[in-house]
């Protein structure tokens, strides 16, 4: 007996374009349950489909079958072949096991037939439908097969397994139960080659660690690109050899802004795409241009347009300084210095990162600066440009010959649609849709990643979960040949707002799951019930990662409130309430700061936790409560509590306008049960 899950393959041969649409696609879907009915299989059987099977993203065709595989005490993961790609795969799922089982499971390459009992085989075969990231599993009582036509197939099968297995196998300590893998038979390959997300290095510097964590959490759900945004504004987080001033000045604030940030050292960065290719992971590296480049002018005013009026050019915070109030400019495309300038440096970064890609932003040019600046008129003129969309395509198009002379591609935002884009550029669609769908129409690759569905510095108000779970990459507009030259879809998350690394988890989980099975599963297989009901199966693995994340049962508890007339202009007032009886066994709690009416932002600078008047505990939020951001997050530290200890929340708020909103204060418990991660 056996239960079919996903079937249907779609019959017509898909064009083979490497990196792009290679997979194998599902059609129907049936209920696990139906079939237990018509086929008088023991209820049992339901529930350890749904229960158990919780794999996301949803594999294309899957087959379930009666009966578990055991993984035990003489399990032995075995090499179809002595490959180190293979062996790779298979030391990272003996560490998997090993740590759980209390032993070293070993990882010979199999001999004579390869049918060894108590095993888990992978190996490579001949290509096939499934494309150069598809794998194909086979669980029977007595072995787990996965095979594939590359290593990066055989490490996705190890992923689904992985999220087969209890999720107590992230623990790292022995397992307390059995550990079993229901019989399946599984065909799988991604929707798309382009399965992103990207992190937001300059505005909050992240640490290696951090970004390491971020990689082995990206594989658990089969994203394979990483972009990281490396310069902006706020600093310059990449060290370059012949510029050490671009990190010595621009990686750093002014002091007058308290100091601060850091940098990657080119060796902490190689060791880094090391780490990423072992888990199949391309890191795309971004730096800004020719706007968000206050950084670069701060490091080398020579390379500013020569404006009338005088320029205070430093590194700031987001929220500080004039580039609060869109003081900003770009670099003098009209100064060859410029051009100079950047050659060196994309010459650096193309011989450290050796993905296809290099991304070089291009968006929210400030143009202004431009209309007066002498030079940059003077370029104008004399290259017969007609304004200055068209200024920006010319340096666009010189940036593009640059990188594609070194065998690479240039990607950027979808302003580098504005005045004609560059012949071989590709769009990455952040504006809604529109900007990817007509670069898609003109001919050109595009990867989506358009507000909101993909902006996970948003709130969960404004995106939830189910919108991202919505989004299909392929606009209806978007038929034949055009629809091929979507590569994919990728979240960002910005970091202006979320500054912390429990605030950045939080922000993309579940959100980062949704997303996954958007650029994973077939569009027809997609249903949001089926997947929010997986989803409530992820969160103890959550909690196993030390992951952060948004759950709407959690229970709130309002503390506090002001009111407009509470905060006079300019001035910070600090609000104080009593949470004793709240804290009782936690140790940690959220702490929320809601807008609940209003327009004019307020500034949250801290919360703080005390102890009979001492303080134990302190977040601190750069960015301001808005009509945008209608919830600023932190989590306040209690450790051990003391049974006569009285315990208050000091929130300190300014307003710098007239008619601030009003909003409140709320401590977040987690619910009784287990819920799901619904919005």
């Amino acid at each position: 007996m056996r239960l079919l899950v996903v079937e249907d393959e779609r019959k017509e041969v898909l064009p083979m374009r490497t990196l792009m649409h290679i997979s194998t696609v599902g059609k129907g879907l049936l209920a696990v349950a139906w079939f237990c009915l018509i086929a008088g299989v023991p209820a049992i059987c339901a529930e350890k489909t749904g229960a158990t099977l919780a794999i996301i993203p949803k594999p294309a065709k899957m087959e379930v079958h009666r009966g578990v595989y055991v993984v035990g005490l003489g399990t032995k993961v075995y090499l179809g072949v002595e490959d180190s790609g293979v062996r790779r795969v298979g030391e990272y799922l003996s560490t998997l096991l090993s740590s759980s089982m209390g032993r070293t499971v070993p990882v010979p390459v199999a001999g004579g037939t390869g049918r060894h009992r108590n095993s888990i085989h992978l190996s490579l075969k001949a290509p096939g439908m499934l494309g150069p990231e598809g794998y194909e599993m086979s669980v029977s009582p007595d072995a787990i097969r996965i095979s594939a036509t590359t290593v990066a197939g055989l490490f996705y099968g190890v992923q689904t397994l992985r999220q087969m297995l209890p999720p107590e196998i992230q623990s790292h300590a022995p397992a307390k139960k059995r550990m079993e893998v229901p019989c399946v038979h599984i065909q799988d390959s991604p929707r798309f080659s382009w399965r992103g997300l990207m992190l937001d290095c300059s505005r909050t510097f992240l640490t290696m660690d951090y970004l390491k964590r971020s990689i082995d959490r990206m594989v658990l759900y089969k994203l394979n690109i990483l972009h990281l945004h490396l310069t902006d504004d706020e600093g310059w987080r990449l060290e370059i050899k012949k510029y050490p001033q671009l990190t010595t000045v621009g990686a750093r604030f002014a002091d007058r802004f308290g100091g601060g940030g850091g940098f990657y050292t080119q060796q902490e960065m190689r060791d880094l795409i090391a780490y990423a290719r072992e888990r199949n992971i391309t890191i795309v590296p971004e730096i800004e241009m020719p706007g968000h480049s206050r950084e670069v002018l701060a490091t080398f005013p020579e390379l500013a347009c020569l404006l009338p009026e005088r320029q205070t050019l430093d590194v700031c915070p987001f929220w500080e300084g004039p580039a609060r109030l869109g003081h900003t400019q770009p670099l003098c495309v009209g100064n060859d210095k410029v051009f100079e300038m950047l050659r060196d440096v994309l010459s650096e970064v193309i011989d450290l990162f050796p993905s296809e890609f290099i991304h070089v932003g291009g968006d929210e040019v400030p143009k202004e600066a431009w209309k007066k600046c002498p030079r940059c008129q003077a370029r104008i003129k004399a290259e017969g440009l007609k304004d200055e969309e068209e200024f920006q395509s010319y340096f666009m198009q010189r940036v593009e010959k640059m990188i594609s002379a070194k065998g690479r591609r240039m990607i950027g935002w979808d302003e580098i649609l504005e005045g004609g884009l560059a012949p071989d550029a590709t769009v990455m669609s952040w504006r809604g849709t529109k900007g990817g769908v007509a670069a898609a129409q003109m001919g050109h690759d595009v990867v989506m990643t358009p507000n909101p569905y993909c902006y996970f510095d948003y709130t969960y108000h404004k995106t939830p979960s189910e919108k991202v779970y919505s989004y299909d990459p392929v606009a209806k507009d978007l038929t034949g040949s055009m629809a091929e030259h979507i590569l994919g879809v990728q979240a960002s998350m910005w970091t202006h707002i979320a500054v912390t690394e429990k605030a950045i988890d939080y922000q993309m989980y579940p959100r980062l799951l949704a997303l996954a099975e958007v650029a994973w599963t077939p569009q027809p297989s997609r249903e949001w019930s089926d997947f929010d009901a997986r989803l409530a199966r992820q969160l103890r693995r959550f909690q196993l990662l030390d992951i952060k994340y948004f759950d709407p049962a959690a229970v709130g508890k309002k503390i506090g409130a002001w009111q407009a007339s509470d905060l006079a202009r300019g001035a910070p007032r600090v609000f104080e309430w009593d949470v004793t009886r709240l804290f009782t066994s936690v140790s940690e709690v959220e702490v929320q700061v809601r807008r609940d009416d209003g327009q004019m932002p307020v500034y949250v600078r801290s919360v703080i936790l005390l102890d009979d008047g001492k303080e134990i505990s302190r977040e601190v939020f750069p960015g301001t409560l808005s009509q945008h951001n209608d919830v600023v997050i932190g989590w306040l530290a209690l450790g051990t509590r003391k049974a006569d200890a009285r315990y208050t929340v000091r929130a300190t708020l300014q307003c710098m306008n007239e008619g601030c909103l009003t909003g409140s204060v709320w401590i977040m418990q987690p619910p009784a049960t287990e819920s799901t991660a619904r919005r």
